[in-house]
């Protein structure tokens, strides 16, 4: 083994640099996942050799959480990018929740929708 080898196995700098920079790469890759699959994908993919579809969790589930909210209620969506307004905006309308009000913080959305009054 050549001195460089050594130099980069020995223990300080395996507990000190490369256990924290494995963990950082490993924590990242989980956290990105999960967020992704949180909202991707939007329509189910099916895998066929196992007989399953996959869906992100809010999309499979708005219809369910567009019902569970009581006539006169409000729901606040933040921390929207920019660029994905206009879909969360219509699904909201979609399900019976008209944007009453719009807030824009450089890149980020936040949308108040309410269920209207039962007459």
């Amino acid at each position: 083994m050549g001195a460089l080898a050594r130099a980069l196995l020995s223990p300080p700098v395996v507990n000190f640099v490369l256990l924290p920079a494995l963990g950082a790469v490993h924590g990242w890759a989980t956290n990105t996942l999960a967020v992704w699959l949180l909202f991707r994908p939007l329509t189910p993919w099916r895998l066929p050799l196992l007989g399953w579809s996959v869906q992100g969790l809010l999309p499979r589930r708005q219809p369910d959480l567009a019902r569970s909210v009581l006539p006169g209620g409000t729901v606040v969506v933040s921390g929207l990018v920019a660029s994905g307004r206009g879909a969360v905006r219509s699904a909201l309308e979609a399900h019976g929740l008209p944007v009453i009000r719009e807030l824009r913080l450089e890149d980020w959305i936040a949308l108040w929708a309410r269920r209207p009054s039962a007459a």
